[in-house]
């Protein structure tokens, strides 16, 4: 049994059994950002319970006469755990800091880490925070026959793939630096490092901002996913073919 293979739109080789899809989402300031999104395509081919050819022909049989059955799973049954295998293995690559792909990638530190801050924001891991909104924010859906697995927030592709963005400079967004610069401690150490950085943006003369992003992926190609999602299927199938 195999998962399809992955279709990226632009100039990524279309190798793995996941399909990534963008959709624009001019949500501010974030506004060159994009919705993450694949599509894991469910399709039966050649399992490891087939490898054996001296039962091929019993397993052509058994086949024929439990289709039904084993057309079903695919339509319906195995989205639901393919989509719950690849979201808790995109939701680990939070856990271990990095992007898990033959092996683990380490991110690039936030200079928050690196700042040396003593605020509760700085003792958390680089893409983490008190809500976890990114983290959170992987959900999939199922349906026939593939899932569908994304982020949704504004702010997730330039993340995942890295990148440089310009948000303007508005009042909501100086404000909002002011209330972080008194949360990280400002008023009574303003040479903080994390309140120097927000009461920087507070006061800064500029009308828009560049900012750049490295790449810190979450979601995308993975041979250990792959792997997860084969072992699944085998052994969903044989619990149908066997039972």
């Amino acid at each position: 049994m195999d998962c399809g293979t992955i279709k990226k739109i632009g100039n990524v080789k279309n190798t793995l059994p996941i399909k990534r899809l963008h959709k624009l989402d001019a949500i501010a300031p974030f506004r060159r950002t994009f919705t993450q999104r694949y599509v894991i395509n469910l399709k039966l081919q050649k399992t490891n319970i087939m490898s054996n050819e001296a039962n091929i022909r019993q397993f052509l049989s058994e086949v024929k006469r439990k289709k039904k059955e084993i057309d079903d799973f695919r339509r319906t049954k195995m989205p639901v755990h393919a989509g719950r295998i690849a979201k808790d293995h995109f939701q680990e690559n939070f856990r271990q800091g990095g992007f898990i792909n033959n092996g683990l990638h380490k991110w690039r530190k936030s200079k928050r880490e690196l700042s040396g801050g003593k605020s509760a924001a700085s003792q958390y891991g680089t893409l983490l925070s008190g809500i976890d909104h990114l983290f959170q924010s992987i959900r999939y859906t199922p349906m026939d026959g593939k899932v569908v697995v994304e982020n949704n927030l504004p702010y997730a592709s330039i993340h995942n793939w890295g990148g440089t963005i310009n948000p303007t400079v508005t009042p909501k967004m100086r404000k909002f630096a002011w209330a972080k610069f008194y949360a990280n401690g400002g008023k009574d150490n303003p040479k903080a490092p994390d309140a120097q950085f927000w009461k920087g943006l507070a006061l800064t003369k500029k009308q828009r901002l560049t900012i750049h992003m490295p790449q810190r992926q979450f979601i995308g190609e993975s041979k250990e996913l792959n792997d997860k999602l084969r072992d699944k299927l085998d052994s969903e199938l044989e619990k149908i073919m066997f039972k």
